[in-house]
């Protein structure tokens, strides 16, 4: 028991540690702590501990991981298969970007995009730039029907 609660203290002063750099997922502290070498039951009351000090906590997490990317121009496709490999389960990344995703905003990025990397396409020719856009837009997780129909107005 002693040697648990060592343990369990240990955890959670790295935990700590981690927490302080950025918001984490439950799956990511536990993956963590896992390669740390504790055991199951000291990382299900590490977890229980930091839920109860809402310092561990999904959904929240999710919603501060969406707004850090919509700042980066990321899309939402892409931020949904983030969230889903950092092990957030899918009906909280939908709960989340309901609240903090805006649509409106996507198209906005978009635009914005489009005329960052027009300039950067400019001694292409038409053809060649626009499947290198389609591409790059792609990548960053926007959604194939919004960026064919803005490509197409260019």
């Amino acid at each position: 028991m002693k040697e648990q609660t060592k343990d369990i203290n240990r955890a959670k002063k790295l935990c700590f540690n981690l927490l302080r750099i950025r918001l984490r997922s439950e799956f990511e502290l536990e993956q963590y702590l896992t390669k740390r070498g504790f055991d199951k039951e000291v990382i299900q009351r590490v977890k229980e501990y930091l839920v109860k000090l809402n310092l561990l906590d999904d959904f929240s997490f999710a919603k501060a991981w969406i707004e850090s990317k919509v700042k980066r121009a990321i899309g939402k496709e892409r931020i949904k298969y983030e969230l889903l490999k950092k092990g957030i389960p899918k009906n909280i990344i939908t709960k989340a970007l309901e609240q903090t995703y805006n649509v409106k905003n996507e198209e906005e990025m978009i635009k914005e995009l489009i005329l960052q990397r027009m300039k950067r396409y400019s001694h292409l020719n038409k053809d060649t730039a626009k499947r290198r856009l389609w591409s790059y837009l792609l990548r960053r997780g926007f959604s194939k029907d919004i960026v064919l129909e803005l490509i197409s107005q260019q």
